[in-house]
């Protein structure tokens, strides 16, 4: 690679530079290429790299990007978003890497390098709920599909393929599924309700992607009589936390699981101005979720508006910004990953 440094020497140079660098890097030569296209190389830079992370948000025709922080001059940049003849779904964003999705469609997008993968069509049917995840031990991003009760499916980018993976019997999936799951601690987590003639039921799932396997999680007591389209499951500062807030109305409750997984009303908070909540997201970087609200004043307003809200265990600050467009999702974002850089 070098006629006067070790190759081993120039590795560790690569390694702390940033990724724009690295992309540009890749046309030096073909020994380059070939080390930063390695999946060892672009994991290590990926997972060794930390940076601050960023907003994105989902708008009806296109998307924005903007610094994360809780500062009024808050600014939002264009960028160009994967372009199919469908509407994608925003479902996780992990270590730099976005899901996106529309019905049997899932599309893994790397803003920081420009690049996206549409993950091959899965064998089976429609899904009743979709997960994606990071196995740290194998290094591979997962993507999970529950099409019923008894039929689930991943798909491991390192291995290009799906395959179908056991239910046991004691694991219920004839259950309705949040359209929002969470990623957190090697688990996705979806929120699913049970309603039959015996009454409803609420907890939440789990899926190990390292191990490939399902777990439960007991649900609030106190919520669970609560109408499950208020409910959100989600990461806020790095906790799993439950989201209660009435979409039309301007209240809102974040419970978050302690040890041995007994659930505390942590916070609540109210909406003042706007006409009630619209949409409300955690951020697992910091004890703060985004809310997001409608023109105070307008009807049919074409802007925006945010909430920002910081906690600690003393108090709550508040930061408002307000941006052009329709915004329907929002996600926490790390950029500067390499993921993705040695796929076609």
């Amino acid at each position: 690679m070098s006629d006067f440094l070790p190759d081993s020497v120039v590795e560790r140079i690569l390694l702390k530079l940033p990724h724009t660098a690295l992309v540009r890097f890749t046309s030096v030569s073909k020994p380059w290429n070939s080390l930063i296209s390695s999946h060892n190389f672009i994991v290590q830079h990926s997972l060794s790299n930390p940076i601050d992370p960023l907003i994105l948000t989902f708008h009806s025709t296109r998307s924005f990007l903007s610094t994360f922080c809780i500062d009024p001059s808050l600014t939002f940049t264009p960028i160009d978003s994967p372009s199919y003849p469908f509407s994608l779904r925003f479902l996780q964003s992990v270590h730099g890497l976005v899901c996106l999705h529309h019905a049997h469609n899932v599309i893994l997008w790397n803003p920081s390098i420009n690049k996206h993968f549409r993950i091959p069509a899965p064998t089976l049917g429609p899904a009743a709920g979709i997960g994606f995840g990071f196995d740290s031990k194998n290094h591979d991003f997962k993507v999970i599909r529950i099409v019923h009760s008894c039929r689930v499916e991943l798909y491991s980018l390192n291995q290009g393929c799906w395959k179908d993976i056991d239910v046991p019997l004691e694991v219920d999936l004839s259950l309705k599924f949040s359209d929002t799951p969470c990623f957190l601690n090697g688990n996705v987590h979806w929120l699913v309700y049970h309603d039959d003639i015996y009454g409803d039921e609420k907890h939440i799932l789990m899926f190990d992607v390292e191990e490939e396997k399902f777990g439960k999680l007991e649900f609030p007591a106190k919520l669970v009589k609560a109408l499950f389209m208020n409910l959100k499951v989600t990461v806020i500062g790095d906790n799993l936390s439950v989201l209660n807030c009435k979409s039309r109305r301007d209240w809102c409750d974040i419970w978050m699981v302690g040890y041995h997984g007994v659930w505390n009303k942590m916070y609540s908070f109210n909406i003042v101005g706007g006409r009630g909540i619209s949409n409300v997201f955690g951020l697992s970087s910091k004890e703060t979720v985004i809310v997001l609200r409608q023109d105070p004043e307008e009807e049919e307003s074409e802007r925006t508006y945010f909430s920002m809200h910081s906690f600690t265990y003393q108090s709550e600050l508040v930061e408002f910004f307000d941006v052009e467009g329709e915004v329907s999702s929002v996600c926490e974002y790390t950029p500067g990953s390499l993921f993705l850089l040695d796929k076609a």
